[in-house]
């Protein structure tokens, strides 16, 4: 049986991905930590790392993934990151 909540959250993560896509910034999915990886030239975000979601994730972790999600896309949206 597929875990719902898991493949709406994936699902949400590859339309998020294709977006941000277009700016060049690449999306991951690896390990348990959030990031945002930016150009050490230029200052500008390059790559957001989100933990990996495993098929049988916990409601907890899937609303630590959206919420890991929706806070580095903020990063990348509004945060000076030569400051």
């Amino acid at each position: 049986m597929r875990n719902d909540t898991v493949y709406v959250l994936r699902q949400s993560i590859v339309k998020i991905t294709q977006m941000l896509a277009g700016s060049g910034l690449q999306v991951t999915q690896r390990g348990v930590s959030a990031s945002v990886e930016t150009d050490p030239a230029t200052g500008k975000p390059v790559r957001v790392n989100l933990p990996y979601l495993p098929d049988n994730a916990s409601e907890e972790l899937c609303n630590a993934v959206q919420g890991f999600l929706d806070h580095e896309v903020g990063h990348v949206l509004f945060s000076d990151f030569q400051v």
